[in-house]
């Protein structure tokens, strides 16, 4: 689900003092737990949409302002989640002032039952109430079958924050995929892998349709035998390194190498095969000559006799001398 991300530095400032001012950690708390809950509600501010509240509203309206430092410290973890990647979990206030027979919790109504992976807190106000920030995940990884199969593949779901929409609803044969891995059985791809190896990447988002409705069952989603499935995904960008051991078996020109993967892949699937449809253009930029300089094409017109001969050095690369 797309966040609003055009909400100012200021405006998801004034959340986090909406949301935290007044409070201070519980005896026994690290302090520094209550700048990691305002951090991770400032990510979840700018994750979700617009309506979309963080806590439950509270019995009694909270009346703590917060204090000009308290409000610099606010705009400058604000500034810094504005400029940070996007989160995989989503923090929610849970707090017993927000709490009442239908939701004993304190949570907000959309996150009530949700799967909590982690909490800060609890943090005390000026009332003495007790609050805690809980983290639920974004994605979660699923599996995914054919009917009467084992599941082929495991995709990172996206799970609906906030209250689900009536006007636009999720169609029951499309599943949103959120930041995570994608992984699923080589073998679809062809015979030359070894039988029950995965394949898979990373990605950033994307989708999985189905062209005949999932159902689910145990929490794994499963397409009829006869649908075609299909992955359209946008890659998270590489970010490995070539460790010393293997710069010495490929050599320093290909160790120095930058490779930019396709931006997006699309593939498709049955129960008996992987296709892949379409690869976006991926770069492989020329390397440097141990000189440090880019190798250039020798010139196929004949130099003047007055040209001074060009400096040539060995390129690894390219196995030759070459002119720099």
């Amino acid at each position: 689900m797309a966040g609003n991300h055009v909400v100012s530095a200021r405006v998801v400032a004034q959340s986090l003092s909406e949301l935290t001012a007044g409070w201070a950690p519980a005896p026994g708390v690290d302090p520094a737990t209550l700048g990691a809950a305002r951090t991770a509600l400032a990510h979840s501010t700018l994750a979700v949409q617009r309506g979309v509240e963080l806590r439950a509203k509270p019995l009694v309206a909270a009346s703590a302002v917060a204090a000009p430092a308290l409000r610099t410290e606010l705009l400058e973890i604000a500034k810094q989640a504005k400029a940070a990647a996007a989160p995989t979990t989503i923090a929610v206030v849970r707090s017993p002032s927000g709490a009442d027979p239908s939701n004993p919790a304190g949570v907000p109504g959309w996150a009530r039952g949700g799967q909590v992976i982690d909490s800060y807190g609890p943090f005390q106000d000026a009332t003495g109430a007790l609050h805690w920030v809980d983290l639920l995940p974004i994605t979660v990884s699923t599996q995914v079958q054919f009917a009467g199969a084992a599941p082929f593949a495991v995709v990172p779901v996206r799970s609906e924050i906030g209250p689900i929409s009536i006007l636009h609803p999720i169609p029951a044969n499309e599943l949103e995929l959120g930041g995570g891995s994608v992984w699923f059985l080589a073998t679809l791809l062809g015979t030359g892998f070894e039988a029950g190896a995965f394949t898979g990447f990373t990605i950033t988002g994307g989708t999985l349709i189905s062209t005949q409705p999932f159902t689910t069952a145990n929490g794994v989603y499963e397409a009829p035998a006869g649908a075609t499935l299909t992955l359209t995904v946008s890659l998270a960008p590489a970010v490995s390194a070539v460790s010393a051991a293997s710069a010495a078996v490929i050599g320093p020109d290909a160790a120095a190498a930058t490779v930019q993967p396709p931006a997006q892949i699309e593939i498709e699937f049955t129960q008996s095969s992987a296709t892949l449809e379409t690869v976006a253009l991926a770069r492989w930029p020329r390397r440097r000559c141990r000189c440090g300089r880019r190798p250039r094409p020798r010139r196929t017109r004949p130099r003047s006799s007055s040209t001074r001969p060009p400096t040539r050095c060995w390129c690894s690369w390219r196995r030759r001398r070459v002119s720099c």
